[in-house]
């Protein structure tokens, strides 16, 4: 039998010791700790890995990234453990005595609190839910998932499926779902505006993509498809259980009337995830909501619901901690777009898409600002100087933040449609 006391003691140790040191590193490097390293012989192991950047491009990033160390090293821990998980993910779908956190008694449909088809498309419900959710995410946390979301949507549809297929196996890893979810959530949030998602660059040559390099070098593709492979793996198994909930609990009724209902739940999870997409909501809500039908599925089964409660506080913490007071984030129903304001009076906002630069508006209404900014002023103006035709109508194709059409007002009279 496991002893939870000295696991939880040597966690709490492990731990305490991580912080310790990286707090060292700190001091030690004078708030400088990644450029130390890159000083003292690193930069020639990244030199021989990113082949996409120049020397000097990686030199900026790694400044940049001192900037977010704490952030940094918080995710690295948790891609530590998100590896280890997956490691043990045999034992967390089929063991009950893994590190021994929970109850994982066999439910009995007769003590059930709830109507048990109530049950099938509510668990059915939170699968779909739950996976759009997770895809949204993956794409707005980092770029690389948004080139390539089937990734995300392929890795749920395996987790699913590998669940249905153990209907027969009794189910012990549903309260493994959530920390799984929040612990990989919480660790693309922490680095989506860190350096390190600009290394996760595209490792396919022949795809065309806005914003991001494309990953020149065995090593270099090699890493990124490593962590591709531990999302995909570590995601695919937090959706087992949910998958492995509703095929247990279509064992115990009338096969035709829980299959009715599974469908019935699924396609209101997907109704309920498109209707708050349209209302601009975001992880966050949809995260909650998850949490929520995912206790009241725990509490009917008579499971432990603390490994839940405690992923809920850390996934809360990492949301809120490391928030940027100069920064919007706003979830429209395709992607994320944020707003990143600045000081700088010409250009007061940064338009991001997925958290890679997208546009900037450029106040250029008149010739102090245009003086500011004459590289832009000029390209703006081309399509009016270049000809000594008088527009009358103007059709402009993409107009983004609205330069093109603060150009095309300034220098015309024109009649403008702009989209």
């Amino acid at each position: 039998m496991i002893d939870k006391n000295k696991i939880k003691e040597k966690t709490i140790i492990l731990t305490l010791f991580y912080f310790i040191l990286i707090f060292l590193w700190f001091l030690i490097s004078n708030g400088s700790p990644f450029l130390a390293l890159y000083e003292n012989g690193f930069d020639k192991l990244l030199n021989v890995i990113i082949k996409s950047e120049s020397k000097s491009r990686i030199h900026e990033l790694i400044v940049d990234l001192d900037k977010d160390f704490f952030k940094a090293m918080i995710a690295f821990l948790f891609f530590i453990i998100m590896c280890l998980l997956l490691i043990n993910s045999k034992k967390i779908i089929f063991s009950n005595k893994f590190y021994n956190f929970f109850k994982a008694d066999e439910f009995d449909p007769k003590i059930l609190n709830c109507n048990i088809y109530l049950l099938i498309a509510l668990a059915s419900g939170l699968g779909l839910f739950l996976e759009l959710s997770i895809i949204r995410i993956h794409s707005s946390y980092f770029q690389l998932f948004a080139y390539f979301k089937n990734l995300s949507l392929l890795s749920c549809f395996l987790g699913l499926g590998i669940g249905y297929s153990f209907s027969r196996v009794r189910l012990f890893s549903l309260n493994w779902t959530f920390p799984i979810i929040a612990l990989q959530v919480s660790f693309m949030f922490l680095l989506k505006e860190t350096p390190v998602t600009l290394f996760f660059q595209n490792p396919i040559s022949e795809m065309w993509n806005m914003g991001q390099s494309i990953a020149i070098g065995y090593l270099h593709i090699i890493l990124i498809y490593f962590f591709i492979a531990v999302i995909f793996l570590l995601n695919a198994t937090a959706f087992i259980p949910l998958g492995h909930l509703v095929a247990r609990l279509m064992m115990n009724c009338n096969t035709l009337k829980a299959y009715s209902y599974d469908l019935i739940g699924a396609i209101l999870g997907i109704i309920f995830f498109t209707t708050l997409s349209f209302l601009w909501t975001g992880p966050i809500v949809w995260l909650l909501i998850s949490f929520t039908v995912l206790i009241f599925l725990q509490l009917n089964l008579r499971l432990n619901i603390k490994l839940n409660c405690i992923s809920l506080v850390v996934l809360i913490l990492s949301l809120n901690t490391f928030l940027d007071p100069d920064k919007m984030d706003l979830h429209s129903p395709y992607q994320n777009i944020s707003l990143k304001f600045t000081n700088v009076s010409h250009s007061p906002v940064v338009v991001k898409s997925n958290n890679l630069w997208l546009q900037t508006p450029i106040n250029l209404s008149d010739e102090f600002y245009q003086k500011l900014n004459p590289s832009w002023h000029k390209f703006y103006i081309i399509p009016y100087v270049s000809t000594k035709k008088k527009m009358e109508e103007i059709l402009i194709v993409g107009s983004g933040t609205g330069n093109d059409v603060a150009a095309a007002l300034r220098i015309t009279k024109a009649k403008i449609d702009a989209g």
